[in-house]
């Protein structure tokens, strides 16, 4: 199914090459397209990884704040938190049983989540703690967060909005 879609996206991206050689669109509304297509193709990879086989892998112990640490060096996440610094607040003890790839999709959608309702400049905290025997993971923003109105539609995908980047036409 991944593959049925990457098809149309890299006929798509052929012509969009092709747009800004010709400089037949404003640069502006080419960079728009690009980066929704580029976002297409990575959420096609995470449906792509969590539908992957996990019940031969085994998880292992990982030790969080070290973990964190390096997940925040990435130059991935560093790109998406470029414009909002981010700060980490993490028992150093602290080990789970789970998957290291698995947690850096989790924590990269709820980082690039959190850089998407915060205003430029705006700090990001990644806190963790253990209550009752839980990892309580809480990743804080000073987005305006979600109405209550729409607070049913939580954990359904593509549901809420996400801010959309103008296009001055």
């Amino acid at each position: 199914m991944a593959h049925e879609i990457r098809n149309p996206l890299t006929t798509i991206k052929g012509f969009m090459q092709l747009y800004a050689e010709s400089k037949a669109l404003p640069k502006n509304q080419l960079n728009l397209i690009t980066k929704e297509l580029d976002r297409m193709e990575k959420i096609i990879e995470d449906y792509v990884f969590l539908a992957e086989e996990k019940g031969a892998l085994e998880s292992k112990p990982i030790e969080i704040k070290p973990y964190l640490e390096r997940f925040l060096k990435k130059e991935k996440i560093k790109k998406v938190t470029a414009d909002n610094p981010i700060s980490l607040s993490v028992p150093a003890d602290v080990v789970i049983l789970g998957y290291k790839k698995e947690l850096s999709v989790l924590f990269y959608n709820l980082i690039e989540n959190a850089v998407d309702a915060s205003s430029y400049k705006s700090p990001i905290q990644l806190r963790a703690c253990i209550e009752d025997e839980h990892l309580c993971i809480q990743v804080i923003d000073k987005g305006t967060g979600i109405s209550t109105d729409r607070m049913h539609l939580l954990g359904q995908p593509f549901s809420l909005p996400k801010k959309k980047e103008r296009v001055l036409v």
